[in-house]
């Protein structure tokens, strides 16, 4: 009774049943995605907004007061599908799965796995490959002139993205689509090879309508599409075998081996683009003993304010500069140098991480081995084109006498899509000691007004970097911590973070012989 055809409108009911199952279960997953929707945008612009970075450009713009909202919605729903994509695939399957023979479900069910890794594997060389080097090729090509400035936008940004990316996992199975049109008697193996000296000119016109006007974005794109070409060749060939003699297992193997050897020279790709460099961290780059360190990116304004008050070879050319200093002295030290450092005579172009990874341009030696100051880890973070740490015996001494006891400190700058810059100082320690910070900054703030000085505040570095703040500060205490923000024009925050800078350097580290 139960092996009865069904009738068409039992089956639009079995359809409609699933598709309403589907859609409950995208729209569950939508509300949990959306929770983390800041996440899950950084998440998939990571390979843009790390190429934005290494070009000193922090924050992304929104034209629209609706672009944001609009944008993390978009964000949400692509991982909603993420997230609900295997319970959608199961009511696909639960669907057709009464109609097929066990020999179908047999055969279908390898295909929607190679189907999913092919297109997984094109989704992972995009994210992976393509994007990082595009969009460092197009950054530098197009502010490397120096009269164009370059303003990215969230909606931009996330097209970008999420175009690029489905546009890599379907091209990726084309392999597949020639699996089966072999299988079938349609085209033959050797007719694809015949025919490949052609394809490699449509791959190019392919790449040069889809891609940036440049010619490494097309190559990054007809390179792998003619690979792509000659992997559907061997299983169009293991195809014809089938469909010749039906030897599944010699088909099988020739499919398994051919996707291994592709998938192991896509993660090859990505490993060589993304290899960590030759230090665990900037922690190699601080000296022994530090109590106060700083990374900068010179690539960003803010960041270059804070390097070109520093000693050391003129022409040095560095990607990231990290400042140290403590009893033992003090000393600037190049991260990822890309010329100037002896050893070091690649192009600007060229990777940093495949060179030398730290160059000491004077002071004392970096220190290679970790010493206990695991807090210096925390340097490694690339978000912010200035970050810098002092350690309690560093903080007492930038500080009124008395005012700070066994307290640390972080400080950092971030530009806003309004045009400003703020530098925050995060203080943590024990509660009446940030109270009393927090009372004492509350009552300079309102004394403080554009133009004016107070008395007494320059006499520590602390007091003048807030002085410099004319006002324009925020103290918040929570958590544990207090935290002061500095927010004003780009400009003045620049000499704001050079004057921390340079004054905690000498302050927390003797002078230099």
């Amino acid at each position: 009774m139960n092996d009865r055809p069904m009738a068409f409108t039992d089956h639009l009911g079995e359809l409609r049943n699933r598709l309403f199952r589907s859609v409950i279960a995208i729209t569950i997953a939508f509300f949990i995605a959306y929770g983390f929707h800041e996440e899950l945008f950084h998440i998939l612009a990571a390979p843009i907004l790390e190429g934005l970075r290494a070009h000193g450009i922090y924050q992304l713009q929104a034209l629209d007061v609706t672009e944001a909202i609009v944008v993390y919605l978009e964000a949400s729903l692509v991982g909603a599908i993420i997230l609900a994509v295997p319970y959608v695939l199961y009511q696909v399957w639960a669907f057709i799965a009464p109609g097929l023979l066990d020999r179908e479900r047999k055969a279908v069910l390898p295909i929607l796995g190679l189907i999913s890794a092919f297109f997984v594997l094109g989704l992972s060389f995009c994210y992976f490959v393509f994007l990082p080097m595009v969009v460092d090729f197009l950054v530098q090509f197009t502010i490397g002139a120096g009269d164009v400035a370059l303003l990215p936008t969230l909606e931009k940004t996330f097209s970008l993205v999420t175009t690029f990316l489905l546009i890599f996992g379907l091209v990726f199975e084309m392999p597949l689509i020639m699996f089966f049109l072999a299988v079938l008697g349609v085209v033959s193996s050797a007719k694809f090879l015949r025919f490949s000296r052609y394809f490699v000119v449509v791959a190019f016109i392919v790449a040069a309508i889809f891609t940036p006007p440049d010619p490494l974005s097309q190559l990054l794109m007809a390179v792998p599409l003619c690979a792509l070409y000659f992997v559907g060749v061997a299983f169009a060939w293991a195809g014809g075998a089938l469909r010749r003699s039906g030897d599944k297992g010699l088909a099988h193997a020739v499919v398994a081996v051919v996707f291994l050897v592709f998938t192991l020279s896509v993660a090859l790709a990505g490993w060589l683009w993304n290899r960590p460099s030759g230090a665990d961290s900037t922690r190699s780059a601080v000296i022994s003993g530090a109590t106060f360190a700083l990374r900068a990116d010179p690539a960003a304004r803010i960041g270059r304010a804070v390097v070109e008050g520093r000693e050391g070879p003129p022409d040095m050319v560095a990607k990231t500069w990290i400042l140290s200093a403590g009893p033992g002295g003090r000393a600037w030290a190049a991260l990822e140098p890309v010329k100037g450092c002896p050893g070091v005579e690649s192009p600007a172009w060229w990777k940093p991480s495949f060179g030398p990874v730290v160059c000491r341009v004077f002071g004392p030696e970096a220190n290679n081995e970790d010493d206990g100051n695991d807090i210096f880890l925390s340097l490694d973070d690339r978000k912010r084109p200035v970050f810098g740490i002092a350690l309690p015996a560093c903080v007492s001494v930038l500080a009124p006498p008395g005012l700070l006891e066994d307290a640390g400190m972080r400080f950092w700058t971030e530009d806003s899509t309004t045009g400003l810059t703020t530098l925050t100082l995060s203080f943590d320690g024990p509660a009446a000691t940030l109270t009393t910070l927090t009372e004492w900054v509350r009552g300079i703030k309102d004394r403080l007004s554009p133009g004016q000085t107070l008395p007494g505040l320059d006499n520590s570095v602390l007091g003048d970097v807030i002085a410099w703040s004319e006002g324009d500060i925020d103290v918040v205490q929570k958590d544990g911590e207090t935290v002061i923000s500095i927010t004003s024009l780009p400009n003045r925050a620049a000499r704001i973070a050079a004057r921390l800078a340079a004054a905690g350097a000498a302050a927390c580290g003797p002078t230099l012989p």
